[in-house]
């Protein structure tokens, strides 16, 4: 029972076993505890990522939001049904990074200057990313990997007469436990890597420093529309 002092006397039938400053029980446990941790730590973690049995989306640049006027003199949010791409407010199941893109007529100065983009991540903890605008024609890319887009709020300094802008996801492939780089390596390595049928050897992996929250697989060429899978080293304390 806790607090009875059961067992507190006892001391080691070996002393060998005994841990520093510690004797009876205490140490024994210490000890053991030690020896458990050297063995394990030259073990790495291993993850296997199975993208599921459907085929992964394509990059969207409106899979989240449809081409829409931004209101140039005033801060405007979109949420819930207001975000009608294909995806709109559903989930994003591997998470995928956000972009904004600004229609072919758009000028510099045009559309606003940033988006704010809330949601989940795939712990479903929130996730926050404020997205610079080029403020011009072209497309606009996050690096955080939401699992859920909640909100997109436009910053209210645009100029003209209203960029035309769509809201999507793009070719990062948010991972599920916090990938790490080997101690000779700059980057994760992919341990192992299938791509549709076929072993795969070209693909790439980002830390979560990069890619908020866990790090990102980024398929050689973007994402096609087949299934993916790979097996990578992660960090189990993070």
């Amino acid at each position: 029972m806790p607090g009875s002092g059961l067992m507190s006397s006892q001391s080691p039938k070996q002393e060998r076993f005994v841990y520093p400053s510690k004797g009876g029980v205490a140490g024994e446990v210490g000890d053991l505890r030690k020896d458990i941790e050297n063995e394990l730590a030259a073990l790495a973690a291993l993850a296997l990522e199975d993208f599921g049995a459907a085929a992964l989306d394509i990059a969207d640049v409106n899979g989240i939001k449809e081409v829409f006027q931004s209101l140039n003199a005033t801060a405007v949010t979109y949420s819930g049904a207001e975000l009608d791409g294909v995806v709109g407010a559903g989930a994003m199941s591997p998470p995928r990074n956000v972009t904004v893109t600004t229609g072919a007529g758009g000028t510099p100065g045009e559309s606003p200057s940033e988006a704010t983009i809330t949601g989940v991540d795939v712990a479903g903890l929130a996730l926050v990313e404020v997205l610079a605008l080029s403020q011009s024609a072209g497309e606009d890319t996050g690096v955080k990997l939401f699992a859920r887009v909640d909100e997109v709020a436009l910053k209210d300094d645009g100029t003209g007469t209203g960029a035309a802008l769509e809201v999507g996801f793009g070719d990062l492939v948010g991972l599920s436990k916090a990938a790490v780089a080997l101690a000779s390596l700059a980057a994760p390595a992919l341990i192992h890597e299938v791509v549709d049928t076929a072993v795969a050897t070209n693909g790439a992996l980002s830390l979560p420093a990069t890619n908020a929250p866990y790090g990102a697989y980024i398929p050689n060429g973007g994402v096609a529309a087949v299934k993916y899978a790979i097996i990578y080293p992660y960090n189990p304390s993070a």
